[in-house]
């Protein structure tokens, strides 16, 4: 199996504001092929319900989801349950989020809204790789102040310009874009495979 994402660490925190919690998934270690990062875990309050997790990123969260999955025989070995039996959640999180190096935090959160620590996870992912190759080499030009007839005597004159280059032929064009008050000129030339 080729790996694109690995598990390095889980460690479980327990807040006292936490009667109990978990993070059944993913495991230290694991290794998966795809970039979706499985979570499934539980939390269970001490003073109060705790009722969605949360996951964390560099200080962003970067999902909440309710606890909504039935956990009926781990709550009931938890006195602070109450008789409720979904504590648990599940969701995935796609690795393409992140960066190559990574580390989330997952957090319960409680019902007047405070939120305590269930588990950090460190991770890594591999970049994606594509079989896509191109011979373009992109040139851009931003001009200020000027008018739409001004864009295009610069776009005729940057055709001419660029059609000079190796490699360009009669299908050599030069796109002007409009953004706020500046034009964006981008010429392209055919690929190799048009040529």
């Amino acid at each position: 199996m080729n790996a694109v994402v690995r598990v390095q660490e889980v460690a479980a925190e327990q807040p006292d504001t936490l009667a109990g919690s978990g993070l059944d998934a993913p495991a230290p270690g694991e290794q998966l092929a795809t970039y979706a990062l499985e979570l499934r875990g539980w939390a269970i309050g001490e003073a109060e319900p705790a009722v969605e997790a949360e996951v964390m990123h560099d200080g962003q969260a970067l999902r909440r989801v309710p606890l909504d999955v039935s956990r009926p025989r781990l709550a009931a070995t938890h006195p602070k349950a109450n008789g409720r039996t979904e504590i648990g959640f599940a969701t995935a999180q796609s690795a393409l989020a992140l960066p190559p190096g990574f580390e989330l935090e997952i957090r319960a959160v409680l019902e007047s809204g405070g939120r305590a620590p269930m588990a950090l996870l460190r991770g890594t992912r591999e970049p994606v790789r594509t079989g896509f190759e191109t011979d373009l080499q992109p040139l851009m030009l931003t001009t200020l102040g000027i008018t739409f007839s001004t864009a295009r005597t610069v776009s005729s004159r940057l055709v001419s310009v660029v059609a000079s280059a190796p490699g360009a032929n009669q299908r050599t064009k030069v796109k002007a874009i409009q953004l706020r008050k500046k034009f964006i000129f981008l010429p392209t030339l055919p690929s190799a495979k048009g040529r």
